[in-house]
């Protein structure tokens, strides 16, 4: 995951947009593999999908404010692929973090979204307002601990009996 990350920070402005989601959603099927025995497929494209459109949505709404300028109306594709991926985190890295408390899951996701973005736009020259840091840090400590107890929710709903 994360040399997909790293090669997708320094490359994803240059590189074709559904190449890099046919990559992201191939290595997060690949994932799955790995996690089935914790949440059920559709429960795992729900999150996907959910993850891929909050960032996007997330970004468009940065971008209206005028907090970032990616040059362009819209966020580029390789920003919501950077979102995409970070699902392949949940099923064992974040599981561990699936019960921490909520104030304790929203400093690690404003800790660790800031930084994400920090490392994920490091390489480009976008323009950021000086208080695009701190309103990420804020996005990210409301939306780690609703992602995580999401995540939580679905494989809760996947042991339930009669829940094959």
């Amino acid at each position: 995951m994360q040399i997909l990350f790293n090669l997708m920070v320094k490359h994803g402005p240059a590189m074709d947009p559904i190449v890099m989601t046919a990559i992201s959603v191939g290595i997060l099927l690949i994932n799955y593999v790995v996690v089935r025995r914790l949440i059920q497929f559709k429960y795992y494209l729900a999150v996907m999908l959910l993850f891929y459109v909050s960032g996007f949505i997330q970004d468009s709404i940065l971008i209206y404010f005028g907090k970032i300028d990616f040059g362009t109306k819209w966020p580029p594709l390789y920003i919501s692929c950077l979102w995409l991926l970070f699902l392949g985190y949940y099923g064992d890295v974040f599981r561990k973090m699936l019960d921490f408390p909520i104030w304790i899951s929203a400093m690690l996701g404003a800790t660790g979204g800031t930084l994400a973005y920090y490392r994920g736009l490091d390489t480009q020259v976008y323009i950021m307002a000086p208080d695009f840091y701190p309103i990420v840090a804020i996005i990210w400590a409301a939306y780690m601990p609703f992602s995580l107890r999401l995540f939580r929710h679905f494989i809760i709903l996947s042991h339930k009996p009669g829940n094959a």
